[in-house]
């Protein structure tokens, strides 16, 4: 319940970040996630380090500067049963100008941003980088919806190892809760940025993370266009995170 509470504060955030970002300027939004390569259990927190300085970097670039106007910015890490990798990643929404999908001089295309994102990450490959337009969507009302979206943040069946009947193998379980609690300890999930970050102060918000959940922010009143790509993509915030603390708690 913690956790689910915790997700809908943190998109009802962004909610009123972005409403009170259109009502007062001409914007548009995109949807960008920036990926790494899959890493060990033993090079994750290495792996999540490289990842928020690339980003630093990236976001004091002036490509970046020029284009990205406010931000929102989120990790996420899945776990691969098959190999026993760690698959870190950001999503983040972008406002951008409203002249930005046809102004050749600030437009960042995909293969733009994945130059811009290996730049920075100062790696031998190509990370896959995915960059899409937010659309509001004017078909579908996803209001009530999002609750149950929501929910996907406290799923087990994401990081619990079974067998071939179903049965929990509870020693892997564990050393993937293990390092997924060492690799996240005192990380922060979310960030806000430019305009994004100087709204959310100026309306008041507190800490996403760490502020008051039993008050959340209009949980119920999400904007259509954020709750599609929530469950267009299935955005989860530190979902291992998340459901790493309760199987913790339930330990003790």
């Amino acid at each position: 319940m913690c956790s689910w509470r915790r997700s809908l504060k943190i998109f009802g955030q962004v909610s009123r970040v972005m409403d009170h970002v259109e009502e007062n300027y001409n914007y548009k939004y995109i949807f960008l996630t920036l990926t790494v390569k899959n890493c060990y259990g033993e090079d994750l927190r290495d792996t999540l380090d490289l990842m928020t300085k690339a980003f630093n970097k990236m976001n004091q670039r002036k490509a970046f500067k020029q284009a990205v106007k406010g931000y929102f910015r989120s990790l996420e890490i899945t776990y691969n049963k098959e190999n026993d990798t760690y698959h870190p990643h950001f999503h983040m929404i972008l406002a951008v100008n409203n002249s930005y999908f046809k102004d050749t001089k600030y437009y960042l295309s995909q293969n733009n941003w994945t130059e811009l994102w290996k730049s920075c990450l100062k790696v031998d490959y190509t990370p896959v980088v995915d960059v899409r337009r937010i659309k509001e969507n004017k078909e579908k009302d996803f209001g009530k919806v999002v609750a149950e979206t929501a929910k996907y943040t406290v799923k087990p069946e994401d990081f619990l190892i079974r067998d071939e009947k179903g049965n929990i193998k509870k020693n892997l379980t564990d050393e993937v809760v293990k390092t997924l609690d060492e690799a996240l300890h005192r990380k922060r999930l979310t960030a806000f940025g430019f305009i994004f970050k100087e709204v959310h102060k100026e309306l008041n918000l507190d800490d996403t993370e760490e502020g008051d959940l039993t008050n959340t922010d209009n949980e119920d009143e999400l904007r259509n266009d954020l709750t599609d790509i929530i469950l267009r993509y299935q955005w989860n915030i530190g979902i291992k995170n998340y459901v790493l603390v309760e199987v913790l708690e339930s330990k003790e």
